[in-house]
C-alpha cells in the first residue's frame, strides 16, 4: 500500500502499519485488547465495527471517484504536499512550546533518533517547503470538496483564512520554483541588495582598470581580476608588485612565487565598502527568515493539521489506486441501496475482485 501513496507522510503511515517495531514499545503493544487482538498501532486504520467498515469504504469510493473525475483542472494530487513535522518540532520547540509526538513518531525513532534542525530559524528551503505544502493542501481542498467523505476526512484542516495570508507571504519572499530569497522579501532586503550590487559593481571596474594598466605596463602576465580572502584584487608579478601605488596589499602568492595577487591602494576602500555592504545584506536576510519563521510558528498548529489531513487523504487516495488496480468494487452497491445497506444487519461490505 505504501507504494501508491504520494507523500512521505502517507507513506509512512502505510509502512508503520505493515511492520513490526522491536524493543520496548513493540512489547508494551503486544498486549491483548479486549477482543483477544494485538492493539496495532496508527497507521491504515482497520475497521472494528461495520459503521467504521462502512466510513473507509465510503472514503475509499470518493477517492476513486476523484480519481476517475474528468475534471482536469482539479487533479486529486498531493505529491507536492512535504512532511513538516521535524520543522514544526523544531520551530515550535525552540519557541518554547511542546511539539507533539505520536506513537507513531516514538516507535520511528526506537531504533535512531530523529534528527532536529540546528537552527531555530527556517532556510529559504524550508520556506519554499511549507509554501509549496499549502499549495497542495488548498488544490486538495478543491478535488475532494465535493465528495462529502474526503471532506469529512480533511475535517477542514487543508485550509483557513489565516494560512491563505501565510502562503500569500511566503510566496513574496520564496516564489514558486525558487529556493532563495527575493529582493521583495522585505524593503529592507532589498535597499541592501541594491547597495552591494552597486559596491561590487565599483569595486570590480576599479579592480578591471588596474589589472588593464597593469598588464600595459608589463607588471602583469595577463589582464585579469581575481578573488582572494574574498577580496577583488589584480595579479601582478612579484618581481614588479613595487611598482603599486603606496597602501598596496599583497593577499596571496602564487604556488611559483612568480605572480602576487594584490590590491592596489585605491582598491581597498571598495573592497571594504563591498564588504561591509555584503554583511548588510546578510543581516537583511536574517532578519527576513526570523521574520518568516514567526509567522510560520503562529500558523504551527494549523500546518500540523494540514500534514495530518493529507496523510489521511493519501491513505485514502492509495486505498482507492489499489481498488482500481485489482478492478475492485463495493459488490452489490448502488446510490439507490446505499441508505438501505447502511441499516442493514448483513455482514460487513468490502472490497473485493469484481467479476
Amino acid at each position: 500500500m505504501a507504494c501508491l501513496t504520494q507523500t512521505p507522510m502517507g507513506a509512512r503511515a502505510a509502512l508503520f502499519s505493515e511492520s513490526n517495531s522491536s524493543g520496548r514499545k513493540e512489547a508494551r503493544r503486544k498486549k491483548k485488547s479486549l477482543l483477544g487482538r494485538r492493539r496495532r498501532p496508527r497507521g491504515i486504520p482497520l475497521a472494528s465495527t461495520r459503521e467504521e467498515a462502512e466510513r473507509l469504504l465510503d472514503e475509499t469510493e470518493a477517492a476513486l471517484e476523484a480519481l476517475s473525475s474528468s475534471l482536469a483542472s482539479l487533479p486529486f494530487d498531493l505529491s507536492g504536499a512535504l512532511d513538516l513535522t521535524q520543522l514544526l518540532d523544531s520551530l515550535l520547540i525552540a519557541d518554547g512550546k511542546e511539539g507533539r509526538k505520536d506513537d507513531e513518531e516514538e516507535a520511528c525513532s526506537d531504533n535512531q533518533e530523529q534528527p532536529q534542525l540546528s537552527s531555530s530559524v527556517v532556510t529559504p528551503l524550508a520556506v519554499a517547503g511549507v509554501a509549496d505544502t499549502l499549495e497542495a493542501a488548498a488544490a486538495a481542498e478543491k478535488a475532494t470538496g465535493g465528495f462529502e467523505a474526503l471532506a469529512a476526512l480533511a475535517a477542514g484542516r487543508l485550509g483557513s483564512p489565516g494560512l491563505t495570508q501565510l502562503l500569500l507571504k511566503l510566496r513574496e519572499a520564496v516564489p514558486r520554483g525558487e529556493a532563495r530569497l527575493i529582493d521583495s522579501a522585505t524593503p529592507e532586503l532589498a535597499e541592501a541588495r541594491a547597495r552591494r550590487r552597486e559596491a561590487d559593481a565599483a569595486a570590480r571596474a576599479a579592480a578591471a582598470e588596474w589589472s588593464k594598466k597593469l598588464f600595459a605596463a608589463g607588471a602583469s602576465a595577463r589582464a585579469a581580476v581575481a578573488m582572494r580572502r574574498d577580496r577583488l584584487c589584480v595579479p601582478v608579478l612579484t618581481a614588479r608588485k613595487s611598482e603599486l601605488p603606496r597602501g598596496s596589499v599583497a593577499l596571496a602568492t602564487s604556488a611559483s612565487g612568480a605572480t602576487s595577487f594584490c590590491e592596489p591602494a585605491p582598491l581597498v576602500p571598495l573592497n571594504n565598502e563591498a564588504a561591509a555592504a555584503r554583511q548588510a545584506e546578510e543581516a537583511a536576510e536574517n532578519a527576513a527568515l526570523v521574520a518568516l519563521t514567526g509567522l510560520v510558528v503562529a500558523r504551527g498548529q494549523e500546518l500540523r493539521g494540514i500534514v495530518e489531513a493529507v496523510a489521511a487523504l493519501d491513505v485514502a487516495r492509495a486505498r482507492a489506486e489499489h481498488a482500481r488496480w485489482v478492478s475492485g468494487g463495493w459488490q452489490g452497491r448502488t446510490k439507490e441501496n446505499k441508505e438501505k445497506e447502511k441499516s442493514s444487519s448483513s455482514s460487513s461490505p468490502s472490497f473485493s475482485p469484481s467479476s
